[in-house]
C-alpha cells in the first residue's frame, strides 16, 4: 500500500484514490480484476 504522505501527494496532483477495502491488488492482477468486475456489471463483452 501507499503511505499517508504518498497518498496526500498523489491527491494534491489530481489523482483520484480508489479503495477496495482491505484488499491490495498487484499491478499484474489489477487489470484482470477490473475487467472481471466490468464484465459482471455489463455482461459478456463478446
Amino acid at each position: 500500500g501507499f503511505s499517508e504522505k504518498e497518498m496526500t501527494l498523489a491527491i494534491n496532483h489530481a489523482f483520484i484514490p480508489i479503495n477496495f477495502g482491505q484488499r491490495i491488488l498487484r499491478t499484474e492482477t489489477a487489470p484482470i480484476v477490473a475487467l472481471s468486475i466490468l464484465q459482471n456489471l455489463w455482461g459478456d463483452f463478446a
